[in-house]
């Protein structure tokens, strides 16, 4: 610029491009590493990072590149937060060094070397220039416990389904150090088809299915295999895609199919029966409640169409027993009623009520003092009523609405309880709930509430108005047969009439 016109103004001066290593070095300082994700990374990625729950699930399959992603979100949370600390677990302590370390050496390649952490041999972590650390363990031979204590920003259970005693490792031994810091408790895995009836698919996997928030990625989701790798892998299977091994590995799917299963047909017809149908023009509506002190109260409200031969559940109230009080149970129960029990005719009152016996004194309560009359259902040979649900659920004559996500879970995972002597005992085996799926603990009470209405259904009964569907005029004529109800009735009135006494005997 020549003086005339004086220098230019610093804000117009054309800035020097940054190179590549430049701008790789301000991402570490800023720790945004999200860049070195591949495909669907990225949503494993966002998924744990910006998930409100304490302690969220993953399902992935083999080759994504899972553990990759697990630690480079570890790496992050030690730049952003100075004397941060993560805990990283996995199944066996021989992979901290086989695995897990040098994907973190993978990661950190282009580290500036100042922010470069050291790995610790004798402790097994990585520590960082800020003060940072990640702590790395097996859960093998009791190893988690090198995992107690301190406040942790972060915990990650890497291959959770593989992990021994998963639940103390959760509960016991990570979830206390995030006590303090609202630190997230992260558990990524691909599923187990040795075990499964692992705490990870029991506590963790089967309620999020149920509840619709499992997140799960396949092989079809993999940025790390092509199209042509894939085929190969395949084709090391027997019977290829089919192959059992190959679907849980690839597909994550786990036979939850087992001898003690209750309802094991369930899993076959669940995409045909989990559902939502419009209500016929004239059905019976029947309530069903399993009550439990300390088990869950569970109430399903549904209705059989007679045209079709199903019966629909609408919805589902599900109370914790030690929670469970008269009123309450009254007000929700008239609640969902006036809500759901509305056909062609209008609003519409429960055809029929049924319970368990439990407690007689409950169920006269509630009919004495708040209308709601229940009579209680027979509990005998609850197998063969077992046998009789199966049936109806092979022949798709059952149906649930997707909003009852207990009933839906108990009726899937439902398992017979069996003694050490392996005697079946009648009973339904413990279910274990999962708050973030906004399941309970149970023992399959809606499963009950099922099989109880089951029990009860007037299959017979037709609810539909005489002469219904039928243009009947002045020039119609109807059969003694089709219209016995009409003669029925003009029969009474004529021996009222001419005061005409019934035979008895």
């Amino acid at each position: 610029m020549t003086k005339e016109y004086g220098e230019a103004p610093k804000s117009s001066r054309r800035k020097k491009p940054m190179n590549e290593e430049q701008a790789i070095a301000l991402l570490w300082k800023a720790g945004k590493l999200a860049w070195k994700l591949k495909g669907k990374q990225k949503d494993i990625y966002k998924h744990f990072t910006e998930a409100e729950e304490d302690i969220m699930a993953c399902l992935i399959s083999r080759r994504f590149g899972k553990s990759f992603t697990l630690c480079l979100i570890a790496i992050e949370t030690c730049l952003r937060i100075p004397f941060g600390l993560v805990k990283y677990a996995c199944p066996k302590q021989k992979q901290v060094e086989s695995t897990i370390r040098p994907i973190i050496l993978k990661i950190i390649k282009d580290c500036p070397d100042e922010l470069k952490p050291e790995w610790k041999t004798q402790s097994k972590s990585w520590v960082f220039p800020n003060g940072a650390e990640i702590q790395i363990a097996g859960t093998d031979g009791g190893n988690y416990d090198t995992l107690r204590g301190g406040a942790s920003d972060l915990c990650i259970a890497d291959e959770a389904a593989f992990m021994d005693d998963l639940e103390t490792v959760i509960y016991s031994v990570l979830a206390p150090t995030t006590d303090t810091t609202d630190g997230k408790i992260l558990l990524a895995t691909t599923p187990n088809d040795k075990d499964p009836n692992h705490e990870f698919h029991e506590h963790f996997l089967h309620p999020l299915e149920a509840a619709g928030k499992l997140l799960k990625f396949t092989y079809k989701d993999s940025p790390m295999v092509t199209e042509e790798k894939m085929k190969k892998i395949i084709a090391r299977y027997p019977g290829g895609i089919n192959n059992i091994k190959f679907r849980c590995e690839y597909l994550c799917e786990i036979p939850n199919i087992t001898e003690s299963s209750v309802i094991p047909e369930f899993t076959a017809v669940q995409d045909k029966v989990v559902k939502e149908v419009p209500i016929p023009e004239h059905c019976d509506f029947y309530t069903s409640m399993d009550l439990g002190f300390k088990d869950l109260t569970v109430a399903l409200f549904g209705y059989y169409d007679f045209k079709k031969s199903r019966l629909v559940i609408l919805d589902e109230y599900v109370i914790n027993g030690p929670d469970l009080k008269t009123d309450i149970l009254d007000r929700e129960i008239k609640v969902k009623e006036k809500l759901y029990f509305v056909d062609s005719s209008g609003e519409q009152n429960a055809y029929l009520r049924v319970m368990d016996n439990n407690n007689l004194m409950l169920t006269n309560e509630l009919s004495m003092k708040y209308g709601l009359r229940f009579i209680p259902t027979q509990k005998h040979k609850k197998e063969q009523a077992v046998d009789n649900v199966r049936m109806w659920m092979e022949q798709e004559r059952i149906i649930i609405h997707p909003r009852c996500k207990n009933l839906i879970y108990h009726t899937k995972y439902a398992q017979w309880h069996i003694t050490r002597s392996g005697t079946q005992t009648g009973d339904f085996k413990h279910l274990k709930g999962n708050e973030a799926a906004g399941l309970l603990t149970s023992h399959a009470d809606a499963l009950d509430a099922l099989i109880y209405m089951v029990r009860n259904i007037h299959t017979y009964r037709n609810p539909y108005p005489q002469n219904y569907g039928v243009n009947i005029t002045e020039n119609s004529h109807e059969s003694r047969t089709y219209n016995s109800k009409n003669i029925s009735e003009g029969t009474e009135f004529m021996r009222k009439l001419l005061n005409i006494k019934k035979k008895t005997g």
